[in-house]
């Protein structure tokens, strides 16, 4: 039983009055005790409120202290674990694309950059192997752009026009793709 209840159970001025409802009860006792009650309560938690601002204020900077402290000290490994992580998936996915281009020839990959499925063909022979409509950069291609450094926005642009005009990347006039 909480102390307000415990406090006005047995006052004659203030009664406890129940239902038939076994699930509530109704307290029946004068509005001023009432309202004091509530006071009271509401400075409690006031002083509740401001103990734990307090304790907050005092503890927060600590506690991001030691969260700067800990990543500091642990980011470093961490990174150069993920990094290891990353080379060896990458490294298998490579595997993969090279070993689909040695057998088939050509190769389906999703382009993150591109947001869409593109072929990779080591020749024009191979390339005529991809469905009707499909993007394909054959090996020359991708060798032109790594060579000339495309950047990620001209890559998306090269990539609309190759699409819309069904054309092919060639390296400058007068100039040989290496």
């Amino acid at each position: 039983m909480g102390k307000w209840l415990k406090r006005f159970k047995n006052s004659p001025e203030t009664p406890l009055q129940r239902t038939n409802n076994t699930d509530t009860a109704i307290l029946d006792c004068d509005a001023a005790s009432a309202a004091a009650e509530l006071a009271r309560l509401n400075e409690d938690a006031a002083a509740l409120g401001a103990e734990a601002e307090a304790y907050l204020n005092k503890e927060l900077p600590k506690l991001a202290a030691e969260a700067e402290d800990y990543l500091n000290r642990e980011l470093p490994a961490m990174a150069a674990e993920a990094e290891e992580y990353f080379k060896r998936e990458l490294t298998k996915e490579a595997e993969k694309l090279n070993d689909r281009l040695e057998q088939d020839g050509i190769a389906k990959i999703r382009s993150g950059t591109l947001d869409e499925d593109v072929f990779f063909a080591v020749d024009d022979q191979a390339a005529s192997k991809a469905p009707t409509g499909a993007t394909v950069y054959t090996l020359k291609e991708l060798q032109e752009l790594v060579q000339t450094g495309t950047t990620e926005e001209e890559l998306k642009s090269i990539h609309q026009a190759k699409k819309l005009f069904r054309g092919n990347i060639v390296a400058p006039k007068g100039e040989e793709i290496q």
